[in-house]
């Protein structure tokens, strides 16, 4: 899946901006509040008129590393 949007050619098949390549689940995170590389900011919203995502579950980020 993450190939597919990665390679995925016009805006109608990506989610988020080409530059969007880090993700974390707070669900997943035990013994920090959110990973290192968060903490720099680069946060991406989906656009909530196409897509509905928990932010508990996933939160997206660019130019994290």
């Amino acid at each position: 899946m993450a190939r597919y949007v990665r390679h995925a050619e016009g805006r109608a098949y990506r989610p988020f901006p080409v530059e969007t390549r880090h993700f974390y689940s707070e669900r997943s995170m035990r013994g920090r509040a959110v990973p290192y590389w968060a903490e720099r900011g680069g946060f991406v919203a989906p656009d909530p008129g196409r897509y509905a995502v928990d932010e508990r579950r996933f939160r997206f980020f660019k130019q994290a590393s």
